[in-house]
């Protein structure tokens, strides 16, 4: 029972009972009891004027609760005659003024806040106590595929070589993490306390491009005086060895003119070094144009199809009857291809076969053979500078191949699956 009910009840109550006094008290004298139930009337309705007073500031408080309960900052009282209830009246629409203030910053802070979150280059992935996902940005959604990150989803159970690493490392942890050859990311993972309960925090930022940048400002550097040292010194040496060759020596001594030849030679071959490393760092940009991918699977065939029938090896192409348009550079796409398939033919050594395989919807190439493959350590490394799985290799095909490759924005891998042992060297590129 409310307390307004409790009170007019007692007021009723009080008030009969009055009225049955006087009843009893005054029986006889018709005038006196008319009298004082006219008093007592008056009294019932001065008592339930001031219910009315007594209650309007509890009645305005309650409709003040509801307005907060209800988040209507909006809402305001109107001043009355009474001094004490526009007191209250005051403090209530002061009150209301202010909370209507703070929400507003606070949702101008939320907003602000979700907008640089959602712009951020960096991955960020909110979880719940049972590593479900609450919320992710959209950096976290283009290296998870959308798809795979959607909230109430299990973030541990996604299909993604960062996964893995990721759910070993601790709360408060850092780590780089190699997805691939030339993939890094920066990972850490952190706690905070949201709406009362304690999530876990993942933010993820790719490296790749930074580091690229740093290794070819590194390695670019040292070359460039290598090969100006180098240069200047072969130039004046084999100048001094031509001419000692072609005027030094009689008839009889040409067994010292050959061996000046040979070594000629080799100081041409040392300039030839010289400049493969040289191109790493000369690399244009690419001046695209579209073109038919077909047409450049063909010309690598083409190409490469002496040098690989002189091993005993088959070159077998498998295009789609349409044509796969792209935009690029045809030179240098021209220039990763045969340099692909010559790693290949490398790979192989003699007798064995590869396929040139054209994937019209992506638009994707793969190369495949079925070579000596490439272990799990060496992918790691394999676009690594002058890294070389080969004896006599210097790793400049490869980091030409990536270069060319990450100037076109296009996507790639090589690997060797493990269940048939095929070498795929997988390039897509942009629609």
């Amino acid at each position: 029972m409310s307390l307004r009910i409790q009170y007019i009840l007692y007021i009723l109550l009080l008030h009969f009972t009055i009225a049955g006094l006087m009843f009893y008290i005054f029986q006889d004298d018709r005038a006196y009891f008319i009298l004082s139930e006219l008093g007592l009337l008056i009294s019932l309705m001065v008592s339930f004027r001031f219910y009315r007073r007594f209650n309007q500031p509890l009645t305005l408080m309650k409709y003040g609760v509801d307005a907060i309960k209800d988040e209507d900052y909006n809402v305001r009282f109107l001043r009355t005659g009474s001094e004490s209830i526009n007191e209250l009246i005051d403090v209530f629409n002061t009150f209301l003024e202010k909370l209507k203030i703070e929400r507003v910053k606070t949702q101008e802070q939320a907003y602000l806040l979700e907008s640089i979150i959602e712009a951020s280059p960096i991955s960020m992935i909110m979880l719940d106590y049972d590593d479900l996902i609450t919320s992710t940005n959209n950096a976290a959604k283009k290296i998870f595929n959308k798809k795979n990150v959607e909230s109430e989803m299990s973030f541990f159970e996604i299909n993604h070589p960062l996964i893995a690493p990721l759910k070993n490392m601790t709360i408060g942890q850092k780590k780089i993490i190699s997805t691939g050859s030339t993939t890094k990311y920066n990972c850490q993972i952190n706690s905070i306390i949201h709406l009362g309960f304690k999530r876990k925090f993942i933010m993820i930022e790719e490296l790749t491009k930074e580091l690229l940048e740093n290794e070819k400002a590194a390695y670019g550097k040292v070359i460039r005086m290598m090969a100006h040292e180098v240069n200047n010194s072969m130039g004046a040496i084999n100048s001094i060895l031509q001419s000692v060759i072609d005027f030094a020596f009689d008839e009889e001594e040409d067994e010292y003119k050959e061996s000046l030849i040979i070594a000629k030679e080799r100081n041409d071959e040392l300039a030839l070094f010289m400049k493969n490393f040289a191109d790493v760092i000369r690399l244009p940009p690419p001046l695209k144009e579209r073109v038919d991918l077909r047409t450049l699977g063909q010309r690598s065939q083409m190409i490469m199809t002496q040098l690989a029938e002189s091993e005993k090896i088959e070159i077998s192409l498998s295009l789609p009857d349409v044509p796969v348009y792209i935009f690029c550079d045809v030179s240098q796409i021209q220039q990763v291809l045969i340099n692909a398939i010559k790693n290949s033919i490398e790979s192989i050594g003699n007798k064995g076969k590869i396929t040139i395989l054209l994937n019209q919807k992506a638009p994707q190439i793969t190369i495949t053979d079925n070579g000596r493959g490439i272990s799990n350590e060496a992918k790691m490394k394999l676009f690594s500078p002058f890294f070389s799985t080969k004896p006599t290799g210097q790793g400049i095909g490869l980091i030409i191949s990536r270069d060319i490759l990450l100037a076109h924005k296009a996507e790639f891998e090589l690997y060797t699956d493990g269940l048939s042992e095929l070498t795929h060297f997988e390039i897509s590129f942009q629609n």
